[in-house]
């Protein structure tokens, strides 16, 4: 199977594009969300560790607040490429908009399994417990939500 077959970017579109293999189709995907930071790149690597276990697809998206960029296309890209090695299929997606209220809506509107958000990102200050965009989408998602704060514990 070639990464184009598997891993899909849609910068325009505002939709996810349905991974290639019948079996992801028919799954559950878990939604994970990512700012590219080091906690967000933890939190993607257990959404890809759960996702292999259950069969999954993995669907990331960056939520981003203001105009797109190439540069986060790309890292996006290489993040989804990153994560498909794992052995998992993965979609990606690049969207403007308000990073938790965007990841609830597509929660429900993508019909996620799950949710998988860091508990800190790029914006939040190290003393916090819980970053704020993480305890919206914990809050409102219409799934279960995990936010992760140490990934070790899932990737044994």
């Amino acid at each position: 199977m070639n990464t184009t077959e598997t891993l899909h970017a849609s910068v325009g579109k505002g939709l996810f594009n349905e991974p290639a293999s019948s079996v992801a189709k028919r799954l559950k995907p878990i939604l994970c969300g990512t700012d590219f930071s080091g906690p967000a790149r933890a939190a993607a690597d257990v959404a890809a560790a759960i996702a292999k276990r259950l069969g999954a697809p993995v669907r990331l998206v960056h939520i981003a607040e203001g105009p797109r960029s190439s540069a986060a296309q790309q890292e996006l890209e290489a993040e989804a490429r990153r994560l498909h090695a794992t052995g998992v299929e993965v979609a990606a997606e690049l969207l403007d908009g308000v990073a938790d209220e965007m990841l609830v809506r597509l929660a429900q509107q993508r019909d996620a399994r799950l949710v998988v958000v860091s508990s800190l990102g790029r914006r939040a200050p190290a003393r916090w417990l819980l970053g704020s965009v993480a305890e919206r989408i914990a809050e409102s998602a219409p799934v279960p939500t995990l936010v992760v704060r140490d990934a070790s514990p899932f990737m044994s």
